[in-house]
């Protein structure tokens, strides 16, 4: 089966590596700008290239839009916590960027048929019932407990000096390692765990 693709990474020669393996097993593959919009006219698959900096909250705004949408990150550090949280912000399979093309292929076929490769060490992190997520820092504890006591995320941006977007994006990367849908789930995860 071939199907539309979209390319998403920072480096451009990933992005063409991607491409080229990707189109030896017939994919046609596009690179947009804006993959949100693009997923206005095409709604097949994405590949997204995750880093410290980047792609965090595209992945975010991909899976809220699109929950069902198969999407199959290239994670920068590939170690536990960073598989885990591609996967519960909404990655349906991750490999490491530094896969070989074949690794790749395998895994987007795999995709493709609703199946993920990840490894063993992930599956097992995710399936116990303790979540792999370590204590938030001292400044992300200050948010949810300033949060907890009713106050807005305009507020709190302007308490830490972030602009209101920004502050959005830093609370959703924040409830999306504590593996929790929103803030309600967030605040609540945090009480259990004594943070706030």
């Amino acid at each position: 089966m071939s199907v539309r693709v979209a390319v998403v990474d920072p480096l451009p020669l990933c992005r063409r590596g991607v491409a080229a393996a990707l189109g030896e097993l017939g994919h046609a593959v596009d690179s947009p700008d804006d993959v949100v919009r693009w997923l206005d006219d095409v709604d097949q698959a994405v590949v997204l290239g995750l880093s410290r900096d980047f792609g965090w909250d595209v992945l975010a705004e991909l899976h809220e839009r699109r929950p069902a949408l198969p999407i199959l990150v290239l994670i920068d550090k590939p170690d536990i916590r960073s598989y885990v949280q591609a996967v519960r912000g909404g990655a349906a399979s991750a490999v490491a960027r530094t896969c070989s093309p074949a690794e790749l292929q395998r895994a987007f076929v795999a995709l493709l048929d609703g199946q993920s490769l990840l490894p063993v060490d992930v599956v097992r992190s995710l399936a116990t019932d303790e979540r792999a997520v370590d204590m938030p820092s001292e400044q992300e504890r200050s948010w949810l407990r300033q949060l907890a006591d009713g106050g807005t995320v305009a507020e709190l941006a302007k308490s830490v000096g972030y602009s209101e977007r920004m502050m959005f994006r830093h609370l959703r990367e924040l409830y999306g390692r504590m593996s929790a849908r929103n803030r309600t789930e967030a605040l609540m995860y945090a009480r259990d765990r004594g943070w706030i």
